[in-house]
């Protein structure tokens, strides 16, 4: 139920939006709003493809959930939940979840940024499936392990567990940009230049320094790699499929409706990291 409201939530968002950017035939045109937090949110829909816009929405509503109460009980992955109460959502939900603000502002800037382009380079149905792709792949494989551990040492912990985070989806983003990274080629990490390949290794043993162990971060990382290598072609949605979706009577047909949906047939490839990228989206969103 938390989940539904959650997407109820993103598309009251939707309709504030059009609400605002539409008038009735023959209306006068209203001023632009003077609310800054409003004008903020309408720049940021028109300026950000929609499934980056909903991922990082998703996750602000559930840092503001935080306020209230812990969506982690009933969001995240907890093997114990998933596999013996059958609340198998928790395998999609998980990797949406952010309750401090801390990790919401480093996540709107690693993750907004990077999906922007991966949406615009691949389409929106396709960057939409390989978020799924790479979340479901490391919920399960924590689970596997989780229920591996448990049944090799007879200790209940590993079974209540908790794997979710919206850094699962970035460091999994993250490892797979890298794996095709030209060979090299330095990213920095503060003030560190590190080889691109091992960049998410880098990060992940900042975090280990900060947090503490993590499985699901380790995890998420190795996902990433095996998706960067190729290694999950097979459970990847092919163009032909894609297509069908979003054509007339497809599944996907509400969604391309919506402002910020890049089609597959419009996807850039590697022109959405030139400088025009931005623009050419802006224009296919006009069109």
């Amino acid at each position: 139920h938390l989940f539904i409201l959650l997407l109820r939530y993103c598309y009251s968002l939707e309709v504030i939006y059009i609400l605002h950017t539409k008038t009735m035939p023959g209306a006068e045109q209203q001023p632009p709003s003077s609310n800054p937090i409003l004008s903020g949110y309408l720049s940021f829909v028109d300026n950000t493809p929609l499934v980056t816009r909903y991922v990082i929405t998703l996750a602000s509503v559930t840092y503001l959930l935080s306020w209230l109460v812990d969506p982690s009980y009933a969001l995240t992955n907890i093997p114990f939940f998933t596999i013996f109460k059958w609340e198998l959502y928790r395998i999609v939900t998980s990797p949406i979840l952010c309750n401090s603000f801390l990790n919401l502002i480093f996540a709107y800037f690693s993750f907004v940024e990077s999906g922007k382009r991966l949406e615009i380079s691949i389409g929106s149905a396709a960057f939409g499936s390989m978020l799924f792709l790479l979340g479901t792949a490391t919920n399960i494989s924590y689970i596997f392990l989780s229920l591996l551990f448990f049944i090799l040492t007879k200790n209940e912990k590993y079974m209540f567990g908790s794997c979710g985070s919206i850094w699962l989806l970035i460091l999994s983003i993250i490892a797979s940009e890298c794996s095709k990274a030209p060979q090299g080629s330095k990213r920095r990490l503060f003030v560190v230049d590190v080889p691109t390949l091992y960049y998410p290794l880098a990060i992940l043993a900042l975090f280990t320094i900060l947090g503490g162990f993590n499985l699901s971060y380790i995890l998420s990382v190795a996902i990433g790699y095996a998706y960067g290598y190729d290694k999950l072609v097979k459970f990847q949605v092919g163009p032909s499929r894609i297509t069908k979706w979003e054509s007339t009577g497809g599944c996907l047909i509400n969604f391309s409706k919506r402002t910020g949906w890049i089609y597959g047939k419009d996807a850039q490839g590697i022109g959405a990291w030139g400088s025009t990228g931005q623009q050419q989206q802006q224009q296919q969103q006009n069109h």
